[in-house]
């Protein structure tokens, strides 16, 4: 049996290291997170404006799943800002407002497209 398998070794306990910049402060953590969830930035862009590395964050945020709502949280809050905003231009701008339709009423642009049958010979008389 390997010393890994060996149930009458001591058990090590390691000594937690030192709160991480995102735990000293957590209160404030969680609003840069929420605040950088709402303009969508991705994991790796706000552990960058956190000063922190990505891997650093999605521990911090597997450590505390408060943090990863507020981030998603944010994220959503952004989109429904978004989504006023476009609301708003599509009273003032006619292409906002057909996209709009585009996507949400299922409207599309309607091309009349008229085809007749035309025999061979005709088509070359007709290029002659």
């Amino acid at each position: 049996m390997s010393a890994r398998h060996d149930t009458n070794l001591p058990v090590v306990r390691l000594k937690p290291g030192p709160k991480s910049r995102l735990e000293e402060d957590f209160a404030h953590s969680l609003d840069q997170l929420r605040a950088l969830g709402r303009i969508q930035c991705t994991v790796a862009e706000a552990a960058a404006v956190l000063c922190v590395s990505r891997t650093a964050l999605i521990n911090f945020m597997s450590r505390n799943p408060e943090a990863a709502e507020a981030f998603d949280y944010g994220a959503e809050e952004g989109k429904a800002s978004l989504r006023r905003t476009q609301w708003l231009m599509a009273q003032r701008n006619p292409a906002m407002a057909i996209w709009l339709g585009k996507q949400w009423l299922g409207q599309r642009d309607k091309a009349d497209l008229k085809v007749t049958e035309v025999s061979h010979e005709e088509a070359l008389r007709a290029l002659g």
